[in-house]
């Protein structure tokens, strides 16, 4: 019997908790200083985990990060997560369009963009991720979608009006352009500085992203 099970047996419950708490402590304190050696030890490699785009974006951006994500996916609802707290950390902006991989993506890619239209992003994206991956709940047509708009106070036909407008279809169609022109496969696909390109098909978590984006920004920054 080792020493703590022994002393587990002998002490009063009062006692136990307390070393049963001793215990949580220590485990959780080796296991985040595993974790930050592990982080100094990851070495991304070029197209091992990610790959230098042929040529910038047709369109250039200031932005030092770019993400092609769809709502639907729960890789990129935690992606998202992770990368929001990360750029509140860091300060660095990040980006977000819709990609468009099969037809019934494109409900939620225009979703999306209305919501950045009328500068409700944030709001109307945590709503989706929740009814889609929290409380598993579908969003299948614009009724059902419009519907959910309405329950956060937004304005449901303001938000329809500029679903349906021609400038929403045009951003929509640059973006289908674009990643066309990158050849993606996939989501979540994160464009940095405009010169890499990480996927879901090189990363597997949320983790290795974050690492590797934060892996190339530093090595972008070197003169």
């Amino acid at each position: 019997m080792s020493k703590l099970k022994l002393l587990l047996t002998i002490c009063s419950a009062s006692t136990k908790r307390l070393l049963l708490c001793f215990a949580v402590l220590v485990f959780s304190s080796t296991a985040s200083f595993a974790n930050d050696a592990t982080t100094e030890l990851w070495q991304p490699k070029l197209d091992s985990h990610y790959k230098r785009l042929p040529s910038p974006l047709s369109e250039p951006t200031e932005q030092a990060l770019i993400i092609y994500c769809w709502l639907g996916s729960p890789s990129c609802y935690q992606l998202e997560s992770a990368l929001n707290a990360w750029s509140q950390t860091s300060g660095v902006a990040i980006e977000y369009r819709p990609l468009i991989m099969r037809p019934h993506w494109r409900l939620l890619a225009k979703a999306r963009l209305v919501a950045k239209e009328i500068a409700q992003e944030s709001l109307v994206v945590s709503a989706i991720y929740n009814k889609l991956h929290e409380e598993k709940l579908a969003i299948s047509n614009e009724e059902e979608l419009f519907m959910l708009i309405e329950t956060l106070g937004v304005s449901a036909s303001r938000f329809a009006n500029v679903f349906y407008s021609a400038e929403i279809n045009a951003s929509l169609k640059t973006i289908e352009a674009q990643s066309k022109e990158l050849m993606l496969d996939g989501v979540p696909s994160l464009i940095i500085n405009n010169r890499w390109l990480i996927d879901a098909g090189k990363l597997k978590t949320s983790r290795e992203f974050l690492l590797t984006t934060d892996y190339l920004l530093r090595m972008n920054s070197k003169p």
